[in-house]
């Protein structure tokens, strides 16, 4: 007679109270992974304890009725199945495809199960798992076998089921799951071999601990200090979303206004508001899974909801906002926009929710509630066309030069000009300096795009047409973030130095609204460019941010009128007695004033009239050069 060693099982009830507590210890949202994955340690106590009752009963041997024996070892093989099957609906679970698939195939996932419940249940048929002799022996069965593979089956349905989907599940989650597979398999193997170890709970216990230290882990899923899903669980679990033959709905909310706010109340205040915010949200509707994808932005996602209950959803958030947050104290109204996207119909992939997101966060719109097609998306797609154009251009010399002539009034002659590029498309042709807000707004490629200007403005000053033409200066456009920058300020010094240029020589041109930013820092870098042989101007001025303290402040020996303030003042009387008063005070401090947009003979004698230094035009020849 076998004796049956329990010392696994104790182990793993032991184990199983302190991965109860551990779990009810940690922070975690609540959701349909969570609730199966409490379910699984819920079955294995069931499982563990069946077994160890089972074990004891047949180590009894006839001081316990057989019937006893039948119904705790008939329990104990329908437990253990139905936990390696929980096992699969956790899979399906963490994939989000269990609440999509059909019913008919919810059924043939319970079919294994059942025929074990009708083998051990039906004494008829309980013979071919086990049976009991007369002095209470218990004997296996022919088809014992058959239970243990049932099990074994449902663990190798759902690694072949990850294993099909291993491109939407990260590399460390596929070793965990081959891992997790083959401990349970290994536990059920030595079980079978060697009857008296009772291990299989033991392993599954095992794999308990794994799953929950990796694939549970809250904190790699939550953002803990607002308690809901961060940006990265976001992407894993939307790519499994999409797997999903459903259509789902998202609500993307975004507070406005979010860097005015962190200036005027602080980071640490603004993070309580983004907490409040993400518990409110949460509140709102228990199968909503909420995440927390940009610094000023939440996500929720809503599966299976009608029409009438994402309305409702939208509108409980709406009149949250028309309610006012208190802060320490201080009370103080917000606003918000809400998008509603309709997925995968509003967008194919995860890579294009991501680009609604940042176009909801970076633009500025006047609507509270917003649909996409309410977004103005062609033109962002066009933005980011154009923008892996000018990379491409810049990478593989996809460009020609464009050089515009600036036309000195004191010389009465073209002195300078003005260093542009042209890019090369199949369908259009783009002046580089046309899309200067586009450029600026990529730091990395406004950096690649100024150092290349500098060393194309240093090397056309050195060439046989710039002494034909008497060219003095040079100017190309750059931005604050490039001339902050002290690899920059490194790179110009070695280009000036290789190309012997004289101060004064390349001009930096730099637009207003940008120069309004981290004026103290710029002005420093500024100084130290000044002193190494740089010239700035201030380009755009006239628009934007005007701050008549850039003037004075920051080291601009010119300042250019845009071609938009001097086109009304050809027009507008009152509009040229400020641009001529303007100008009289800038030549007082003894600033160089260069007009742009001087496209005709009348424009260029008024543009001289008001006492400019030089002129830009487009359209007379006089003052236009070709290199």
């Amino acid at each position: 007679m076998v004796t049956y060693n329990i010392c696994y099982d104790i182990a793993a009830v032991v184990l199983l109270v302190l991965i109860l507590l551990l779990y009810g210890m940690k922070k975690r949202i609540p959701s349909y992974q969570n609730r199966l994955f409490v379910a699984l340690i819920i079955g294995a106590v069931i499982c563990t304890t069946c077994d160890i009752l089972d074990a004891t009963a047949i180590n009894a041997g006839a001081a316990i009725p057989n019937w006893i024996k039948y119904m705790t070892s008939g329990l104990c093989y329908i437990v253990q199945v139905g936990e390696a099957m929980l096992v699969l609906v956790y899979v399906y679970g963490y994939t989000k495809t269990w609440t999509s698939l059909e019913l008919s195939k919810r059924f043939i996932i319970l079919i294994p199960m059942l025929l074990e419940t009708v083998l051990v249940c039906t004494t008829y048929y309980t013979h071919l798992i086990f049976y009991y002799s007369d002095d209470g022996t218990y004997i296996r069965g022919n088809g014992q076998m058959a239970a243990v593979l049932i099990a074994i089956s449902y663990l190798m349905i759902a690694a072949c089921f990850l294993w099909k989907i291993k491109h939407y599940i990260s590399l460390e989650n596929r070793i965990v799951i081959v891992i997790i597979t083959c401990i349970s398999t290994l536990g059920m193997t030595i079980q079978m071999t060697f009857p008296g170890e009772l291990t299989q709970s033991f392993a599954m216990v095992i794999c308990l601990y794994i799953v929950f230290f990796t694939i549970q882990n809250p904190f790699l899923e939550i953002d803990t200090n607002l308690n809901v899903y961060n940006k990265k669980t976001f992407v894993s679990m939307m790519k499994l979303d999409y797997m999903s033959v459903e259509p789902f709905a998202m609500v993307i909310i975004e507070l406005d206004d979010f860097d005015f706010l962190k200036k005027s109340i602080g980071v640490k205040q603004c993070t309580w508001i983004l907490t409040a915010l993400g518990q409110f949200l949460n509140s709102l509707e228990k199968d909503a899974v909420i995440y927390h994808t940009t610094e000023a932005g939440f996500s929720a996602v809503l599966h299976n909801k009608t029409e009438e209950d994402i309305l409702h959803f939208m509108d409980l958030i709406e009149a949250r906002f028309d309610q006012p947050f208190t802060v320490n104290g201080t009370t103080m109204m917000m606003s918000v926009h809400i998008c509603r996207i309709n997925l995968p119909e509003d967008a194919a992939n995860v890579e294009e929710v991501l680009d609604l997101f940042e176009y909801i966060s970076a633009e500025h719109h006047t609507n509270k509630r917003m649909t996409v097609f309410s977004l103005n998306i062609s033109q962002r797609k066009a933005r980011a066309e154009l923008e892996q154009k000018i990379q491409d251009a810049i990478e593989y010399s996809k460009f020609e030069d464009y050089n515009q002539g600036i036309y000195s009034v004191r010389n009465d002659r073209i002195e300078g000009v003005e260093i542009d590029l042209k890019i090369l498309s199949e369908d259009k042709t783009y002046l580089l300096s046309e899309e200067s807000e586009l450029v600026l707004a990529d730091p990395q490629l406004a950096f690649r795009v100024g150092i290349y200007l500098f060393r194309k403005a240093c090397s056309l000053l050195t060439t046989e047409a710039a002494a034909k033409h008497q060219i003095q200066f040079a100017e190309i456009n750059v931005s604050v973030f490039v001339c902050m920058q002290r690899e920059f300020l490194n790179e110009v010094k070695w280009i000036l130095k290789e190309y012997h240029i004289r101060p004064g020589a390349v001009i930096l041109r730099i637009l207003e609204d940008e120069a309004m930013e981290s004026q103290a820092e710029l002005k420093h870098m500024m100084d130290v460019m000044v002193d190494a042989g740089v010239t700035f101007s201030l380009g755009n001025y006239g628009t934007g941010y005007s701050n008549i303290s850039y003037v004075y402040e920051l080291p601009f020996s010119r300042i250019e009128i845009t071609k938009d303030v001097f086109a009304t003042a050809l027009v507008d009387e009152r509009a040229r007695k400020v641009l001529k008063n303007s100008i009289d005070m800038l030549n007082e401090l003894q600033i160089d004033i260069v007009i742009s947009g001087a496209d005709t003979d009348q424009a260029k004698r008024l543009a001289m009239e008001m006492g400019c230094s030089y002129i830009k035009g487009n359209v007379i020849p006089s003052i236009n050069v070709d290199f």
